[in-house]
């Protein structure tokens, strides 16, 4: 077989492991590994490709809200191990079997006691964050809600406070510097 063949199911390999699923939003299974050993069978029957098949690195799949009150965005100052004394989004990591709307809801509630409704999905990434060495698929979410915005994990939030989208905070937690100006962007549409 070709150098071009084996780089284009190369590709496809790689492709399948960036894809987000279809029904990413409220559909199930955040959060599973997928084995290069299940995948490259399938794509390449009686192909010798002499790569080795290893485990694909775990992505953990992970969901920020966006809050907005009177033009302004909320963001939680960081506390705990990773991001510290940075402004992020609320949100959190997936658990096992969690759907991304479920998680949404979850994360929002534990953290600032505010209940979600009318999610609707602005952007999906992947990111790499440095901290802890471990890649994320990231959803954002736009979300209004109801109830009264307090902090409820001191351990995590240290402050939450809102900001006009062109006077953001200089200190962004690392991982969303990556995506902020396009989530911005479809805030402004």
């Amino acid at each position: 077989m070709g150098k071009t063949n084996k780089f284009i199911i190369l590709l496809v390999v790689l492709a399948g492991m960036l894809s987000l699923p279809a029904q990413a939003l409220h559909g199930r299974g955040c959060g599973q590994t997928v084995l290069a050993s299940k995948i490259l069978p399938a794509l390449s029957a009686n192909i010798d490709l002499q790569i080795p098949l290893v485990a694909i690195p775990q992505v953990i799949d992970s969901v920020v809200v966006v809050l907005e009150r009177d033009g302004k965005i909320l963001m939680s100052l960081r506390d705990g191990s990773v991001g510290k004394d940075t402004w992020a989004f609320v949100g959190g990591k997936a658990d096992p079997e969690e759907s991304v709307a479920e998680c949404a809801i979850r994360e929002v509630r534990e953290e600032i006691g505010v209940e979600l409704k009318n999610l609707q999905l602005l952007h999906a990434t992947y990111t790499y964050q440095y901290e802890n060495s471990q890649w994320y698929r990231v959803f954002v979410l736009r979300a209004r809600y109801e109830g009264e915005i307090e902090i409820k994990e001191p351990h995590k939030i240290q402050a939450l406070e809102w900001f006009a989208p062109d006077n953001l905070p200089m200190t962004i937690f690392q991982p969303i510097r990556s995506y902020l100006p396009e989530v911005l962007r479809k805030l402004r549409n």
